[in-house]
């Protein structure tokens, strides 16, 4: 199976619209989403995306109401697969234990890490793609669909995703 790993989307909604057509064209079988959407309205893009998705929310994401206002009415008359869970998500896909985080609780997220009881800790926030081992447990920040890292000034990088492939246990980030 094939997952993509995508953060950090900063309503930026030009671009989410063009992870979501490489996720669809690559045909990942789930997308985990680690937070940061910033702002409900960009939810509308999930009416493209062909997998289902499990996401968290992170700092940016204050309208915890309105996305489960969201999920509960207007993407169930859509019949979409989307769940999101907060703080963090717990899944087993292929054999493989995965979480998801946002990242912005470090100590959280380090505790996630070191626990050795997953094959894979996804998380974001720090805008920065990152592929890296602790020990048995691999860790991918995808980085950042909006395309830039830093708040004042803004840096401008590009939009990059990860996909994960459980069969083989790796994972790439994907510049886009």
């Amino acid at each position: 199976m094939e997952i993509g790993i995508i953060s950090d989307t900063h309503n930026q909604l030009e671009n989410f619209e063009r992870a979501v057509s490489y996720l669809n064209s690559k045909r990942v079988d789930l997308v985990i989403h680690c937070g940061d959407w910033t702002n409900p309205s960009i939810l509308e893009v999930l009416e493209k995306m062909e997998a289902p998705l499990r996401g968290v929310l992170g700092n940016c994401d204050t309208e915890l109401e309105v996305y489960q206002h969201k999920l509960k009415h207007d993407f169930k008359k859509l019949n979409l697969d989307v769940e999101f869970y907060t703080p963090y998500l717990e899944l087993e896909i292929g054999g493989k234990k995965i979480v998801a985080i946002h990242g912005d609780n470090e100590s959280l997220l380090l505790e996630l890490i070191n626990s050795e009881k997953y094959d894979l800790v996804c998380c974001g926030h720090t805008h920065r793609a990152r592929i890296n081992k602790v020990r048995h447990t691999l860790v991918v920040n995808p980085g950042t669909i909006a395309g830039f890292y830093n708040i004042n000034p803004p840096v401008k990088t590009a939009p990059t995703l990860g996909i994960y492939d459980t069969l083989k246990g790796i994972a790439e980030i994907i510049k886009f």
